[in-house]
């Protein structure tokens, strides 16, 4: 998974940037198919800070941003986002999964003695 920290208006220290790496490893967790990451920190206004995250998956890119007061709430809920995200993304393919043979076979059964015995009544 290739990550990449961008910091706009401000000098982002190497602390910090190893710190939103080691976060968003954590997040690979939740779909196995993240091929990269970008990661958007930006300080244009004294007040308000935003965290961006921009996560490219196998056929969609998922993105969430956040502001706040400060670079580490900003981060903090951000990742909260895209953790809700990649869960509610993980459940969509989990959900679309295709029957196995034997339930294929049981419920082809079912069907089959069903049928029989309103032919015999």
């Amino acid at each position: 998974m290739n990550i990449q920290v961008t910091t706009r208006h401000f000098n982002g220290s190497a602390e910090l940037q190893e710190n939103v790496k080691a976060e968003i490893q954590k997040i690979q967790k939740f779909n196995d198919s993240i091929k990269d990451v970008h990661v958007i920190l930006d300080a244009e206004n004294k007040l308000r800070k935003s965290a961006e995250i921009l996560i490219n998956i196998s056929d969609k890119t998922i993105c969430a941003s956040s502001e706040a007061e400060n670079m580490h709430k900003a981060i903090e809920l951000v990742l909260l986002k895209v953790q809700r995200r990649l869960k509610k993304e993980n459940q969509k393919h989990k959900g679309h999964r295709a029957q196995s043979i034997v339930e294929l076979i049981e419920s082809d059964l079912s069907i089959e003695g069903i049928e029989n015995q309103r032919s015999i009544h």
